[in-house]
């Protein structure tokens, strides 16, 4: 049965979704080759839409017939944009035209816009809107349909019409799922390593501490020393993804962003609070993990699950369960508590853990 999406998607069950589009009968609409443009397309598009809409972008991958989406409500941030911030994203999105589908002149877009200020209701529809998942999903898609179909003279949808959303539960689940997001073209065998994964969040992250010319810091903040960690500050600075850690989500000073916004130290939401070094060392050994099946795992690495709330053998379960099995359920917790809140949240008896992944 169908749910609704607002009974599914709300920052009082979860701040954090992964969602998970497909193309129309599975079809790899998405191909890398001649269509690799679309998987050019879509990353671009992300980062735009990250910059207008109060949601921020945790984790993606894009593969030939599906793309997966790690998306974070920012509900205080949305609160404190004036009406005139949220019609300038609105209209970001959506510039005004006259009757003759032609922009506005300067005059006329002012008279717009003031008219669009003093209609209330109109405010809050569109300060709701820029807060939605669902709407960066529509404004993610729909103009690239478009596109394709005016390449090619045809009619027709592209994308199945429902995206899948999955409210993540907990810090740990989390975690797991941008990890195991980050791992897709691994576990597919499209590429070797995290690092030579196209189109995903973590080849961005590591693309973009190559472009600071820090590799060397990123490998020694692996190590989990004090010394390690303060080299590996910063690391996040100026990428559009959401931050890794604290450090890179505050530090950023205000400003003009490339769309004209105006900038600030929340642009970017925080999404694991882990030193960006562990969170890439963290991929990679799961990506080894579910590549050889091993388990033996260094002092380090056991540091890190510790400080996650779980152990290595219970990590690699829970993350072949989501690799190997059909992500079937809405919600993923790590412990059974969370998932009871999770189901009082929603007015239902009880609710199954994604693809059956095991709880503490």
């Amino acid at each position: 049965m169908t749910i609704a999406r607002s009974r599914l998607i709300h920052p009082d069950i979860s701040l954090w979704y992964h969602c998970i589009t497909g193309c129309v009968r599975g079809a790899f609409l998405l191909r890398s080759g001649s269509e690799q443009k679309r998987k050019e397309w879509l990353e671009t598009r992300l980062e735009e839409l990250s910059q207008v809409f109060a949601v921020s972008v945790g984790s993606y991958c894009i593969l030939d017939n599906h793309l997966h989406l790690v998306l974070g409500l920012q509900p205080e941030r949305l609160a404190r944009f004036s009406d005139e911030e949220i019609l300038n994203r609105w209209y970001i999105l959506y510039p005004p035209k006259g009757s003759n589908r032609k922009k506005l002149t300067d005059e006329k877009l002012q008279k717009r816009r003031e008219e669009d200020l003093q209609d209330a209701e109109l405010m809050a529809k569109l300060r709701k809107r820029i807060g939605s998942i669902s709407w960066f999903h529509k404004l993610l898609k729909e103009p690239l349909v478009r596109m394709i179909n005016k390449e090619e003279g045809r009619r027709g949808t592209f994308f199945e019409g429902r995206f899948k959303s999955i409210a993540i539960g907990d810090r740990e689940s989390l975690v797991t799922t941008c990890v195991y997001v980050d791992l897709n073209i691994v576990a597919a065998n499209m590429a070797d390593s995290p690092e030579s994964s196209e189109f995903t969040s973590i080849k961005a992250r590591i693309d973009h501490v190559k472009s600071l010319g820090r590799l060397d810091d990123l490998a020694a903040a692996q190590e989990g020393t004090v010394a390690a960690t303060t080299l590996g500050k910063g690391l996040n600075e100026g990428l559009w993804l959401a931050a890794i850690e604290e450090q890179s989500a505050t530090g950023s000073a205000g400003g003009s962003d490339s769309s004209g916004l105006q900038a600030s130290a929340e642009q970017t939401a925080v999404v694991l609070d882990i030193p960006l070094g562990t969170y890439v060392w963290l991929v990679e050994h799961s990506g080894r993990l579910l590549r050889d099946g091993k388990a033996s795992i260094s002092a380090e690495l056991a540091g890190i699950f510790e400080r996650l709330g779980t152990s290595a053998e219970v990590w690699q379960e829970r993350l072949e369960c989501l690799m190997n099995n059909r992500l079937l359920g809405r919600f993923f917790a790590s412990t059974q508590e969370r998932l009871d809140e999770l189901a009082e949240q929603v007015g239902q008896s009880r609710v199954m853990n994604l693809a059956g992944a095991p709880v503490r």
